[in-house]
């Protein structure tokens, strides 16, 4: 299946933390050694050093307010709350812009409370608060546009937070409506630092959405041209993000110059172009690199990847793996080296070599260990390997390991996708009573029982979903507890089956019997086919007639509830599309 268009969790991210620490230079002398200190401060949190960024924009705010530089003073607080961020000290940041702001308030500080609401709706976006990060960057809006024609930067910026919210909140048009008045706006003041800015997000906002039917070229130069609204917005970008290049160049601002060529890249790659598209994204990586900025080389180094893996070029993105590997190691930067590892043993699977994916996958999780950083994951992604080249033993080994890693660092979710992973190798070995989930799953099926019982369908269907999330159990389970119920009120109980979406009108022993969806995407991983879980929808079932020797079969295709914003607005569901597929498959098991 093909990778989402950039946005969601990932690019809210990236916009919080570059809208958290933007500001501009300031003048004077002690300002001028502060500026120096918030540059260094802004290139070690780019690094991923945050203690490094807090303690040096710590210093630099110090200096701002020796030189009496209040702007200063709160550009230097947005880059120590976005180091503080970054650590996920979430909670507190927005508790400490709350007392800055009171602060700015009560000593009538206009431009300080400007440059706060701007950060405060950074760190709304980083805590996952859109509506909220919205409320707030319209205020921060509003309090900039009151300032003196001298503010035009901080009233761009302004406008930035406003369009990024937009975009965590879905809202595309409106977006794109407010970057293009950031452009204007700095256009008229000559402003070639928030020009510059304003059309990389115009950019950024055009390739996150996709083909997204609210995403209009505002002039009239593509109009016509083929590929359809995906190929509008990317050839839209293009121009934006050669034009913001550029000024970045004249500026000689090489980090932002390095991000708006990945940007380049990605929309070449989606007009088909992959050689221009990665040729883009190597220099981008190349300047990351001298920079040493480990996020934006990260992101760089994906882009290559998954366009050489997404046009049939495995070896070729396994080539830039292991040179990126190779200076990630040299250079001692270990996280760097965790994902790639990650991305190797993927490129791995895609290319069949299951030994060398497990073997990968074994040295993410010897390193992610190190930096006690999502071992129970890296394990995890070993035990699933090992039960795909037929070693369950082993399997179970770092299944149970992943468990233990996840309960050290207080993991849940990964504790509990480990859980169910071991549950489902128990049931598969023939070894149901002995899967760690096995007392829940028998509760879920007494809760299913009952639904049957008392005919309720959302209890029916909550309990099958509870069963979905434990394993650990088996069909004869299920039909050893539907069979009582069905014998007492067959009538009844067929109707109420029925409703539910399952089959039991041949009588009370031709029950619908929906086989483990782990059972059919195991055999896909088994063949380098490996689909994330809202691409896993396909829901094979088994009826079996009394006295019957064969059975029917047939598969319901259900999507998540709860879906990302450029899926909504997608004409089919991609998952959907890919599991129409999985049903050839369902129907030989």
């Amino acid at each position: 299946s093909s990778r989402p268009p950039r946005a969601s969790a990932a690019e809210s991210a990236r916009r919080a933390s570059t809208l958290l620490a933007q500001g501009e230079p300031r003048g004077g002398p002690m300002a001028a050694a502060a500026n120096e200190q918030l540059e260094v401060a802004r290139r070690a949190l780019a690094s991923g050093r945050q203690a490094e960024a807090l303690r040096e924009a710590s210093e630099a705010r110090e200096k701002f307010r020796q030189a009496a530089d209040a702007r200063g003073a709160a550009d230097a607080f947005s880059t120590i709350i976005a180091a503080r961020s970054a650590k996920g000290e979430l909670q507190e940041v927005l508790a400490a812009v709350a007392e800055e702001l009171r602060s700015c308030r009560s000593s009538d500080d206009k431009v300080g409370e400007a440059v706060l609401l701007r950060s405060a709706a950074g760190a709304h976006l980083a805590a996952g608060q859109p509506a909220d990060a919205l409320r707030v960057a319209l205020e921060a809006r509003a309090a900039a546009s009151e300032l003196p024609g001298g503010e035009v930067g901080l009233q761009t910026q302004a406008m930035q937070a406003v369009a990024n919210a937009h975009m965590a909140n879905g809202q595309v048009r409106e977006a794109l409506d407010v970057a293009r008045e950031a452009i204007e706006l700095s256009r008229r003041a000559q402003d070639k630092q928030g020009l510059a800015e304003a059309l990389h997000l115009s950019a950024v906002i055009r390739l996150s959405t996709g083909a997204s039917t609210e995403l209009v070229v505002y002039d009239d130069s593509n109009a016509g041209s083929t590929g359809g609204p995906e190929a509008d917005a990317a050839r839209a970008a293009l121009k934006d993000a050669y034009e913001a290049l550029s000024l970045f160049g004249e500026l000689r601002q090489h980090e932002k110059e390095a991000s708006v060529l990945n940007d380049i890249a990605e929309a070449r790659i989606s007009l088909g172009y992959v050689t221009e598209g990665v040729s883009a994204a190597k220099q981008a990586l190349s300047i990351f690199r001298e920079l040493g900025q480990r996020r934006g080389r990260q992101v760089a180094f994906d882009t290559i990847v998954h366009a050489y893996t997404a046009s049939f070029q495995a070896p070729r993105a396994l080539e830039v793996a292991k040179e990126e590997l190779s200076l990630a190691r040299s250079g001692g930067e270990q996280a760097l080296e965790l994902a790639v590892l990650r991305a190797m043993t993927d490129i791995y699977g895609l290319m069949g070599r299951a030994q060398d994916a497990l073997s990968t996958a074994a040295e993410a999780a010897a390193v992610s260990k190190e930096l006690k950083s999502e071992e129970a994951v890296e394990l995890l992604a070993v035990a699933e390997l090992q039960r795909t080249a037929g070693r369950p033993a082993n399997a179970q080994e770092a299944a149970e390991q992943a468990i233990a890693a996840a309960r050290r660092t207080g993991d849940r979710a990964s504790e509990d996708q480990a859980k169910r992973f071991l549950s489902d190798l128990h049931v598969e070995r023939g070894n149901a009573q002995a899967a760690p989930n096995r007392a829940e799953a028998l509760e879920a099926l007494a809760e299913l029982s009952a639904a049957v019982e008392g005919r309720q369908a959302d209890a029916f269907k909550a309990a099958l979903a509870r069963l979905e999330a434990l394993s650990g159990f088996t069909e004869e389970d299920v039909q050893e507890v539907l069979l009582p119920a069905l014998e007492r009120d067959r009538q009844s109980a067929t109707s109420f089956l029925r409703l539910v979406g399952f089959d039991a009108s041949g009588g009370p022993q031709s029950i619908a019997k929906e086989l483990f969806r782990g059972e059919l995407y195991l055999g896909f991983r088994a063949t380098g086919l490996s689909y994330g879980p809202r691409f896993r929808l396909c829901r094979p079932n088994r009826i079996t007639r009394p006295g019957a020797q064969t059975y029917e079969a047939c598969a319901v295709l259900q999507v998540w509830d709860e879906q990302e914003d450029w899926i909504d607005k997608l004409c089919f569901h991609p998952g959907i599309i890919d599991s129409m597929q999985h049903t050839g498959t369902a129907l030989t098991m």
